[in-house]
């Protein structure tokens, strides 16, 4: 019986192979993306931080969290590290917001056992609508807030169909939060308290 020779194939990093053929320039993705509806959706294929991303949105119809129907992959946070716990025992945890993976995240619940420090000065908004997962409001409306939030740094609250939510200064004023269309100005609808007041 003869011996079969064995060809090896060398490979650097960013490099692949099929057979002994190299593939250079492998990208891997972290999702996937699939027609869904009227929409594309993406699809995570490993570990993300369900605390940081936005695949949830407020149904104030019947006053809940709901997955959104289609979830882009830029709601899509993949910042996990894994670190070892007081057994020995290795666990992922988001690098981002210090989120351990191996519990439950409930939408909206970040606050709900935080009781709201009382504030002597309020500012309201009452001229704000619910859109695209996010409150939707005037340009003129958010510059005058944010001008009279500096001097006060107190929370918010916004009037949206009848009903009140909050919201902090902090996250008010927060670009990485704001999306800018024109005259209008939408705030993403996470920061904001699931309570009404």
């Amino acid at each position: 019986m003869e011996d079969t020779p064995i060809e090896i194939t060398h490979l650097s990093v960013g490099e692949g192979a099929k057979g002994n053929i190299k593939i250079d320039n492998i990208e891997y993705e972290n999702f996937y993306v699939k027609q869904k509806g009227s929409g594309e959706s993406a699809y995570p294929t490993t570990l993300f931080c369900p605390k940081c991303s936005d695949t949830h949105e407020f149904n104030a119809k019947f006053g809940e969290w709901r997955e959104k129907w289609n979830v882009n992959h830029k709601d899509l946070y993949f910042t996990i590290k894994y670190d070892y716990d007081e057994n020995g025992d290795l666990f992922a945890i988001c690098d981002k917001c210090g989120f351990d993976l191996r519990e439950d995240y409930i939408y909206g619940s970040d606050d709900s056992k935080k009781e709201l420090e009382p504030q002597i000065h309020t500012i309201s908004i009452l001229e704000a609508k619910y859109q695209d997962n996010s409150v939707c409001i005037g340009l003129s409306t958010y510059k005058k807030v944010i001008k009279e939030g500096i001097n006060w740094k107190s929370d918010i609250i916004v009037s949206i169909s009848g009903s009140k939510y909050r919201i902090k200064f902090q996250d008010f004023s927060n670009p990485a939060n704001i999306v800018s269309k024109g005259d209008l100005i939408y705030i993403k609808w996470k920061c904001f308290r699931n309570r009404h007041l």
